[in-house]
């Protein structure tokens, strides 16, 4: 933490100014039950005329304390070293004490000032030794305090990407077009063949399914997701017929890792409405897995007169990912083939 912050945080100010007055009062009390005072009135000059100099170095201590946290936190966290953490704490707050004391004694003899013998070191000691423990408990409620605000917005964030992320599938997958070119495809198949207008409608069920049902989940597995392209693809295939050609190669041990909802439709997509399908030019789409990414492929055949790409559906994949704190999805051209490559996550 640098200096301006920590002056600028009203709890570090409230803090050191609340402990130096504990401070003041115990040894203002400890001085009076040894006589040192006759009059309340000494008292209250002797509390008024140390309290700055208790404040700042309670100041300067809280300050050396903070980088100390924080170095700690850096090198043993609570999380992975909880003991050793509480034990090397300890022992710095002893070393800090011992530094403390050897200072005292060695000003105390280069200006030839009196300590008050060594029942005021024993004191100081003890004191030094307090208010040095009581600030780094302080300085780790602060820390924790600020990681949980951290989570709670961190939450909320993801709560506000997911509701977003089921709206925009929801938009994209039921709209008017998508709607009209499916009902049209089932029509024309009803006449020329019952068996596949069955499939399709089992197939158009299962797409409309997964989205509305879509939950709070972050993340499902992605055999679920391959399961949902599956029905997506039949449907576009029905419409491409043998100009859209579809490839998958995936090895088993990858279908329980996870991916984001929707997002491996999204790609496939994209492939779709950005590229040119005839019968001089198919679509070739590759989906198979590279490691810890799912890859997805196709032929770059860009149409000239297609729709704008906005960029919406790779910015919503690279915001989940994002927020779920994971390796970003990566989108780019080589040797004529545009590859997407999806992040496989641990559950």
């Amino acid at each position: 933490m640098r200096l301006i912050e920590f002056l600028k945080d009203k709890r570090n100010l409230t803090y050191c100014v609340f402990l130096s007055m504990i401070v003041s009062i115990i040894l203002a009390v400890e001085e009076l039950l040894d006589d040192q005072y006759t009059e309340l009135s000494d008292i209250g000059i002797e509390l008024v005329s140390r309290l700055p100099i208790y404040v700042l170095l309670t100041f300067l201590v809280s300050y050396i304390s903070s980088l100390i946290i924080q170095w700690l936190n850096r090198i043993l966290p609570w999380e992975e070293k909880g003991d050793i953490r509480l034990w090397t704490e300890v022992m710095i707050a002893l070393g800090l004490m011992a530094t403390y004391v050897v200072i005292t004694l060695v000003i105390a003899q280069t200006f030839e000032v009196t300590t008050g013998g060594s029942e005021f070191i024993v004191i100081s000691m003890l004191m030094f030794f307090i208010t040095i423990s009581l600030t780094f408990v302080f300085h780790e409620f602060l820390i924790v305090n600020e990681r949980k605000n951290k989570i709670s917005l961190f939450a909320k964030e993801l709560e506000e990407q997911h509701l977003k992320t089921k709206y925009e599938a929801l938009k994209n997958q039921v709209n008017p077009h998508f709607l009209f070119n499916s009902l049209n495809v089932l029509s024309t198949l009803i006449y020329k063949d019952i068996k596949i207008a069955d499939q399709f409608i089992r197939q158009f069920s299962d797409v409309f399914r997964y989205v509305l049902e879509l939950n709070t989940d972050e993340l499902v597995p992605l055999k679920k997701e391959l399961k949902f392209v599956d029905s997506y693809i039949f449907l576009q295939k029905t419409r491409y017929g043998k100009l859209l050609k579809v490839s998958k190669k995936i090895t088993s041990d990858q279908l329980e890792l996870m991916v984001p909802p929707m997002s491996l439709q999204v790609v496939v997509e994209n492939a779709l409405k950005h590229n040119v399908i005839s019968e001089a030019a198919p679509l070739w789409i590759a989906i198979f897995t590279d490691g810890d990414s799912l890859v997805i492929s196709n032929n770059y055949q860009l149409r000239k007169n297609g729709a704008i790409s906005t960029g919406l559906g790779q910015k919503n994949l690279l915001e989940r990912y994002r927020l779920n704190g994971k390796r970003l999805p990566r989108f780019y051209l080589e040797d004529n083939f545009y590859y997407a490559e999806l992040p496989l996550l641990e559950n």
